[in-house]
């Protein structure tokens, strides 16, 4: 699918990872690699959304059990069907997708893999390391809604193991899709819980967990993750004990 808006985006993106930006507001610090006003950008950013909310919308699906008609949400990725473990365990009786139920095939981490060929390939893999200040979004079905909910974040840090979102999320969005601003998938919602202080934090599986569950070699964004793939033949598990600062959202 072309996407006229890529070019801008990437810039966008590279100038306010160089900046140092936190936060999700549309406006860069400094300014410099952009012509035109705030306006624009606002816009420009707007359409990025709704060709990725279009690109996506196909591969999110909702999450049923004999309760409640939705509940969790699930992703099309190379044509098999991924969703976050903790969404099979919470369910009452059978996990039903359009009426079917069907069971889990191979679990990583807070991922499980369904025993489901899907017609439609789904969503990619990104295939290459995430960088701080990277546009994200994030589709689920949130609060039992049919049509899915996208929320919009950046990537607020990069370690081994994880990876911490500038994100809020709603409930029934565990399970969803969190895609680049080119649609590619790089990671899957894990769950959405609160702090003392009632401040969000999501957690979120990552590129490394998707590709060992699908069963590819795992592509890692760091020297440390590198190493120990190359040691182990790839299918190592990096853990790294890391303090989760109130307010951010996690890939983990």
């Amino acid at each position: 699918m072309a996407r006229p808006h890529a070019g801008f985006v990437r810039r966008w993106s590279g100038c306010v990872s160089d900046c140092g930006r936190s936060g999700s507001t549309v406006r860069c610090p400094c300014r410099r690699t952009f012509k035109g006003s705030t306006a624009a950008m606002i816009s420009l950013l707007a359409i990025a959304a709704i060709s990725v909310y279009g690109l996506v919308r196909p591969a999110v699906l909702p999450l049923g059990d004999d309760i409640d008609p939705i509940y969790c949400s699930a992703v099309v990725v190379e044509h098999r069907l991924l969703t976050a473990s903790h969404c099979l365990r919470i369910a009452h009786g059978k996990v039903r997708i359009g009426g079917e139920v069907w069971p889990a095939s191979r679990q990583v981490r807070d991922l499980t893999l369904m025993y489901v060929e899907m017609p439609e390939r789904g969503l990619v893999l990104r295939r290459t390391p995430l960088r701080v200040g990277e546009e994200v979004f994030v589709l689920g079905h949130a609060l039992g809604e049919v049509e899915p909910t996208l929320r919009r974040g950046i990537i607020a840090a990069v370690h081994s193991d994880r990876v911490w979102l500038d994100l809020e999320l709603l409930k029934g969005m565990s399970g969803g899709a969190v895609v680049d601003l080119e649609g590619r998938l790089i990671g899957v919602v894990k769950q959405v819980r609160y702090d003392a202080d009632d401040n969000r934090i999501t957690e979120i599986d990552t590129l490394e967990a998707l590709h060992q569950v699908l069963g590819l070699r795992p592509i890692t964004s760091s020297p440390v993750a590198n190493k120990a793939a190359r040691t182990t033949g790839g299918g190592s598990r990096i853990r790294q004990r890391v303090r989760v600062p109130v307010g951010r959202a996690i890939i983990r």
